[in-house]
């Protein structure tokens, strides 16, 4: 949506979120890419082809990383989040390489111990481990 010239309120009505969400996200992205400006974000996403359409950036935003069958029964962030799990992550470095919140993964967490019926989160990571080492 940056590569297609959209300012951050209208990235922020599109996808239901808050503009200083937007702002946050955007920053973060920049700074990991190591690009200073907007303009620079829009012209790298725009070399790569990685434009995507509004309905794949508002099911990105909402529900994470693309699908990962390799955790069936769970949602894409909650995927996501298994897998960085599985690799022995904290939360918080969760939250930064999926910018999202880390009260964010804690509720993804707490739902995925509800849906696997696992106790802690030693069991949890030990289960997304087992997954991905069968994929």
């Amino acid at each position: 949506m940056v590569a297609a010239g959209l300012t951050n309120r209208e990235i922020a009505q599109r996808l239901g979120l808050a503009d200083r969400t937007v702002h946050s996200h955007l920053d973060h992205i920049r700074r990991k890419l190591g690009v200073s400006s907007r303009v620079q974000l829009a012209l790298w996403v725009r070399r790569r082809g990685e434009a995507m359409t509004l309905a794949e950036a508002t099911d990105l935003a909402r529900h994470g990383s693309p699908k990962d069958d390799h955790y069936p029964g769970l949602t894409r962030r909650q995927c996501a989040v298994a897998s960085l799990l599985a690799n022995g992550l904290t939360n918080r470095q969760i939250a930064f390489r999926l910018t999202i919140a880390t009260r964010t993964v804690e509720t993804e967490l707490r739902e995925m111990k509800e849906r696997s019926g696992l106790q802690s989160r030693t069991e949890l990571v030990l289960w997304a481990a087992e997954i991905a080492a069968r994929s």
